[in-house]
């Protein structure tokens, strides 16, 4: 006989009563020759129809559809079981002077065991996951921003997906799953192409927290004002080649310095200083930028 938690509700009670009982008479049924393969479906109906009084079933078979109904009230279930248990391990952990109630920051078990979601419905957190991937798609297809990151992935030439199927793909990665058709029909128009392994390559740096996709435009207005220091000659299409690569460049003191050339050039083309004061100017400038490409990225 197993005994109920006075912890938890009739609801929570009756859920865990009913894994134990699949555990215990019911998880290798469907393996048996001759086992009964509805007996966990049969389980299930019971539970659900116990706790819920409007059922949506199949009209071929009878079924219980599983309905956002159905799968919120789960969620929330099993929410509360997880959070009520949760609980008593963190008491228990400080009793003991243990730190077994720590979790991993990120992992998939914060997110059960800290989030923290309306009546503990884990149902919930699925959405709230399925909602941030899905916005991120809107704004990679709609923003006008400009960065050297999105930069990077507009200059990759696009696949010939089928749009219906783009639809499908969508909804399974947002559910936590990479479908294996969306994988199948990469690889056929990867052949199709006669794409080589440098896209594959150029691909999965998108997503890379470790790649400085700002890097070439910051190290062409590097070498941009070697040129003029060499060259001691500066003018408006060297400025305009600064602004071309200014503008997908984040970094704020490499922005400052740039900016304070291109002040100081705006007082030259006034009379203010002369082309020796401006280029002076431009040494001290270029030798700042270099002091800090040098720390950021060990060396140009």
């Amino acid at each position: 006989m197993i005994c109920a938690n006075p912890n938890l509700n009739s609801r929570e009670n009756d859920l865990i009563s009913l894994l134990q009982h699949f555990y215990k008479s019911a998880r290798y049924e469907r393996y048996n020759v001759n086992g009964n393969n509805n007996v966990e479906i049969d389980m299930f109906n019971t539970y659900i129809n116990k706790h819920i009084h409007k059922i949506h079933r199949s009209v071929t078979d009878g079924c219980i559809l599983l309905t956002d109904d159905i799968k919120e009230f789960l969620g929330r279930v099993i929410g509360s079981i997880f959070n009520k248990y949760y609980q008593l391990i963190i008491e228990g952990s400080k009793k003991n002077n243990t730190y077994t109630y720590e979790l991993r920051n990120g992992s998939k078990v914060e997110k059960v065991f800290l989030g923290k979601y309306r009546k503990n419905s884990l149902i919930e957190g699925k959405l709230n996951e399925r909602i941030s991937f899905k916005e991120l798609l809107i704004y990679l297809r709609n923003c006008k921003d400009q960065s050297a990151y999105l930069k990077f992935i507009e200059e990759i030439p696009p696949l010939d997906f089928d749009p219906p199927l783009v639809m499908c793909y969508i909804d399974n990665i947002s559910k936590g799953n990479i479908p294996q058709e969306l994988i199948d029909e990469i690889e056929t128009l990867y052949d199709e192409n006669n794409y080589s392994y440098e896209r594959v390559q150029l691909a999965d740096l998108i997503g890379c927290s470790n790649v400085e996709f700002e890097y070439p435009y910051i190290d062409e207005c590097f070498q941009i004002l070697n040129n003029v220091i060499k060259t001691k000659k500066i003018d408006d299409d060297t400025i305009k080649s600064i602004n071309e690569n200014l503008y997908y460049i984040n970094d704020d003191e490499i922005v400052e310095i740039m900016e304070k050339i291109k002040a100081s050039y705006k007082s030259y083309e006034k009379d203010i200083s002369s082309l020796d004061e401006l280029l002076i100017l431009i040494k001290n400038y270029y030798d700042e930028y270099r002091k800090i490409i040098n720390d950021e990225f060990d060396e140009i």
